[in-house]
């Protein structure tokens, strides 16, 4: 039976945990009210571009570009966004789950991109063909990330090695809800019309 030296010890430790975890957990809150803030500030811009992308297509096709182009053959790579990190919830499952389920559906024949670590240990294990891989920095994703991707994606394409360039991600809805999505990107294909938005 632990005696009252003891006793306060244990006490006195789980004092000092508590504080330990309230600081995590206001740390943690600070950076996701600052991501929440950056999805809530790129969205106008997103739906801008969609509208654009719309309008052209209605007015008679878009121009002649190098992304725009459509090829036969069929040979994809897939874009796969998760953390470097665990402690995100069922973040990293839900991406690596959709992605297996696609990788399953498709039949092989698709290389991945990693950004972002878990991606890469989950799939390298289970010898899913790689095309690279890029580590975003631990204090968060920026514009300079997002244009090396893009980079590096747009080269894929255009030199002839990939003929669809496709991105996993979750999509953001709320702290407590995010939805895990493939989307093409390339070749850039004009959005579907809502309904009632045409003329619009």
């Amino acid at each position: 039976m632990a005696n009252l030296k003891q006793i306060r010890q244990r006490i006195k430790t789980s004092k000092n945990i508590r504080q330990i975890t309230r600081a995590m957990k206001l740390v943690a809150a600070a950076r996701l009210k600052k991501a929440q803030d950056r999805v809530t500030e790129a969205r106008p811009y997103s739906e801008k571009m969609r509208e654009l992308m719309l309008s052209l297509s209605e007015a008679g096709g878009l121009p002649s570009h190098p992304l725009l182009e459509k090829r036969s053959g069929g040979k994809t790579c897939l874009i796969l966004i998760t953390a470097d990190r665990g402690l995100a919830g069922s973040y990293n499952t839900n991406l690596l789950r959709k992605s297996s389920d696609f990788l399953k559906e498709m039949g092989g024949g698709i290389d991945l991109y990693y950004v972002g670590k878990k991606g890469f240990q989950f799939f390298n294990r289970r010898g899913v063909n790689s095309v690279g891989q890029y580590t975003v920095p631990s204090t968060g994703a920026r514009v300079e990330d997002a244009q090396e991707v893009t980079k590096t994606a747009s080269e894929l394409f255009v030199n002839g090695a990939y003929d669809n360039i496709l991105v996993c991600y979750s999509k953001f809805y709320s702290p407590i809800r995010q939805v895990p999505q493939i989307v093409q990107v390339l070749p850039i294909e004009p959005p579907a019309a809502d309904d009632g938005s045409t003329g619009k």
